[in-house]
């Protein structure tokens, strides 16, 4: 009984010492790829050790007896093959995965990142800053919120009295000057506004 276990295990060192020899021309194929290759190689150089191995014809149930042999000659090709020493593990990839789900408290291990913010509403939108016009006019309408100019060049204009101007002006139909204005542009109302200014 010790005679045969030693003549397995030195059968079990051999192939080993094949598989790796064979792994140490690699050229251009992956590792992984080559070391399959290597051991199907050498277990058809060896059918006849093999088959009595496994106790049945090689090849009957290709992916089990590699997976068995292999199982076989881990051990050996662990301690004696310095090539595989040589490659280098994968890089390990970090994989993010994106949800709209709201998370927990307790999920700690996901970082979460605030989506693009929403627009702001249209009443708090800014514009750029509206610039001064003069236009010299003659006074042909006063109401409580609006005053009509005659001009020359314009024809007819229509100016909105802001509420802080209200009481101070005292503009009479037929009075002739220049007048300050800007433009403010009314979004929810969808239209531009001339309005007075001091």
């Amino acid at each position: 009984m010790p005679g045969a276990l030693s003549a397995q295990e030195a059968l079990y060192a051999r192939l080993a010492a094949e598989v790796c020899s064979c792994m140490q021309e690699i050229t251009t194929q992956r590792p992984r790829g080559y070391a399959r290759v290597c051991l199907l190689r050498v277990a058809r150089g060896n059918i006849t050790e093999v088959e009595k191995l496994l106790g049945r014809p090689l090849g009957s149930d290709h992916p089990r007896d590699m997976a068995e042999l292999l199982g076989y000659m881990t051990a050996y090709l662990a301690a004696d093959c310095p090539f595989l020493l040589t490659l280098e593990a994968a890089p390990e990839v970090t994989e993010y995965r994106w949800s709209d789900r709201r998370l927990s408290n307790t999920d700690t291990g996901r970082l979460r990142f605030p989506k693009s913010p929403a627009p702001d509403p249209v009443t708090e939108q800014l514009a750029e800053a509206p610039q001064r016009r003069v236009i010299t006019g003659k006074v042909v309408g006063v109401a409580r919120k609006h005053l009509t100019l005659a001009s020359e060049n314009n024809g007819e204009i229509r100016l909105e009295i802001p509420p802080r101007l209200r009481r101070k002006l005292s503009y009479q139909v037929g009075d002739e000057q220049q007048f300050s204005y800007r433009l403010e542009w009314r979004i929810k109302e969808e239209r531009v506004v001339k309005v007075l200014l001091e």
